[in-house]
């Protein structure tokens, strides 16, 4: 004859089994953010290298803006000549060849561009600037994006000027890059 559980020993498994839940989800959670985390800056790092290839194989400059709020990035081409003299300082509207978002769990902390050229460090923002410019020959404008996953853990994607290598950053190099002047290189 088999014997039923009692109550006392339902509630000790059941116990037990929430103590390990409660041990167990914040690594879980962690580890989804980091991971979230790590593909928001994949993505990111992957649309400025098309948007540098894209330059390279049409002769175009192309343009990557940024919505800081939203995290949409956008990939356009970029014709100097469709623009006015009183719009010089503003982007052309034109169709995007490359339409991404930042995955929701991630926020852009911050969008930082420095001009291709620039080097007066004198002042910082005066100069930035909110869209990225890709040259045909393969250089860019200077850049910084960073990522923040919602358990707080950080990952930059930056874009050198004078290579247009882009490459991701560790915690130690974002606050390197964030702590030196503008056009410091």
């Amino acid at each position: 004859m088999r014997r039923a559980h009692t109550l006392m020993e339902l509630l000790v498994v059941l116990s037990l089994l929430t103590l390990a839940a409660g041990v167990v989800a914040p690594r879980f959670i962690s580890g989804w953010d980091s991971a979230q985390l790590n593909a928001a800056a994949s993505a990111v790092r992957n649309d400025f290298a098309f948007a540098k290839a894209r330059a390279a194989s049409t002769g175009l400059r192309h343009q990557v803006l940024v919505d800081s709020n939203t995290g949409e990035l956008l990939v356009q081409p970029f014709r100097p000549e469709e623009q006015t003299q009183a719009a010089a300082s503003q982007v052309v509207s034109s169709v995007p060849v490359l339409q991404d978002v930042v995955s929701g769990r991630v926020k852009v902390m911050q969008w930082r561009v420095e001009p291709f050229g620039y080097t007066d460090s004198s002042t910082t923002t005066a100069t930035d600037t909110s869209v990225l410019t890709f040259y045909p020959e393969g250089r860019s404008d200077n850049a910084l994006l960073v990522l923040e996953s919602a358990g707080g853990q950080q990952r930059g994607v930056q874009v050198d000027g004078y290579t247009g290598e882009v490459r991701e950053l560790n915690a130690q190099e974002i606050q390197d890059w964030q702590g030196r002047p503008a056009g410091g290189h």
